[in-house]
């Protein structure tokens, strides 16, 4: 019995650090920027109409790293950068009623898992006070995060039980990644805008995150190439003397709707009588706050809960769940949704008190890292978190907490 539970708490710590290690390698990124010295800098700045135009510029040496080139496009903080622990490719939904062999029965009707969207926190250097962040500058034809997929559940063992998105991105929905100034990002942030930036690499660690998930490698086809040795990646670096964000000339105006589904990722604690999957889903059965209709579907150790409200919900053993929502983006009144989002997460944690105290909820990922104030469950603050003895995945858990390091 106690090999078991050491096995199954290795199961734990690999999940949960093999995700931190993406924002881990991000945060890297905005130190190896800075530290590169701007010992000569072209007067001019070469146009270009697109990411495509990037991308054959590079790959054809039209324009070299160290370049600067004008772009317009739409600024926006979120992009597909995380993959959730428990993703499945479709969501199941309230029953319909449908006629079979003469009989009233009821089968269950599914939606496309939207990929979720997210954002990295600000970082501030040893070497100032100023703060920066990653930022992604999209064609100025983006419409929506949310997309067109089939309504079946896949499973590819070839994955490692992984489910592989069954739609793709459309080209208006990829972007060119920028390292900006937190401040511009904040008063550009979806806004259409014209950049000036110079033509840099990706840290080959976060370049070899984002071709490793399904999400990002889509969201980022063409612009990441780790198997390239000549453009393995490409980025826009703004914080560049000569570099500018600006309005873009004749268009300024604020993007005033866009679809994204938001997410926060969790992990249960305390529960040494739950053996099986089958034990952790009815105990998830037992404790969503809200109605429900269960699951037909299950694939291997992650299943997906019908809902009936607009919040969804997915669950992974040993102790994993998510609940995602999709939200317009834009709308001013966006902070309700984050709080009944919020308030859903507190309902399960409290529900899970119920059955016993020993019992607790941590919230380890999300969309956005700046809302945890919002909430009343704790984030990355759980005895797994604790446990962990890389020093680097440490230093980013306080980063995304909020701590200065």
């Amino acid at each position: 019995m106690e090999e078991q539970q050491q096995i199954k708490l290795l199961s734990k710590l690999q999940l949960f650090q093999y995700a931190i290690r993406t924002y881990r390698d991000i945060k890297f990124l905005f130190n190896e920027t800075r530290s590169i010295k701007d010992t000569f800098q072209k007067m001019t700045s070469i146009p270009i109409e697109n990411r495509e135009d990037l991308i054959n510029g590079v790959q054809k040496k039209t324009i070299h790293y160290g370049d600067f080139v004008k772009i317009d496009g739409i600024l926006l903080e979120y992009a597909h950068l995380y993959r959730p622990i428990t993703y499945v490719t479709s969501l199941p939904k309230s029953p319909k009623p449908t006629i079979k062999n003469g009989k009233l029965v009821y089968a269950m009707n599914f939606e496309p898992f939207q990929l979720p969207v997210s954002k990295v926190p600000k970082m501030k250097l040893t070497n100032g006070n100023e703060k920066f962040r990653l930022a992604f500058l999209y064609p100025t034809d983006f419409k929506s995060f949310i997309y067109t997929g089939e309504n079946t559940l896949t499973y590819s063992s070839d994955l490692g039980g992984k489910s592989k998105p069954n739609f793709t991105i459309p080209n208006s929905a990829k972007a060119i990644p920028l390292i900006i100034s937190d401040e511009d990002a904040i008063n550009y942030s979806q806004q259409r805008v014209e950049v000036v930036g110079r033509v840099s690499k990706l840290d080959e660690n976060v370049t070899a995150h984002l071709a490793a998930n399904d999400f990002s490698s889509m969201a980022f086809s063409g612009i990441v190439q780790p198997l390239n040795q000549n453009t393995p990646s490409i980025c826009l670096d703004i914080t560049k003397n000569k570099s500018s964000v600006s309005y873009s000339r004749g268009s300024r105006g604020s993007l005033n709707s866009y679809l994204g589904s938001i997410f926060f990722e969790c992990h249960i604690e305390g529960f040494e009588s739950v053996k099986n999957s089958t034990d952790f889903y009815n105990l998830c059965l037992e404790c969503y706050p809200g109605e429900h209709f269960g699951s037909t579907v299950r694939l291997d150790d992650t299943f997906p809960i019908a809902t009936s409200g607009d919040i969804k919900f997915t669950g992974r053993y040993p102790n994993y769940i998510s609940f995602y929502k999709e939200c317009n983006l834009a709308d001013p009144l966006f902070s309700n949704e984050v709080r009944k989002m919020g308030k859903t997460v507190y309902g399960f944690e409290k529900n899970l008190k119920k059955i016993s105290p020993e019992l607790s909820l941590h919230i380890d990922f999300m969309y956005d890292y700046s809302v945890k104030n919002m909430l009343r469950t704790e984030v990355l603050n759980s005895n797994l978190a604790n446990q962990i003895d890389d020093e680097t995945i440490k230093e980013t858990i306080n980063w995304l907490k909020g701590n200065e390091i």
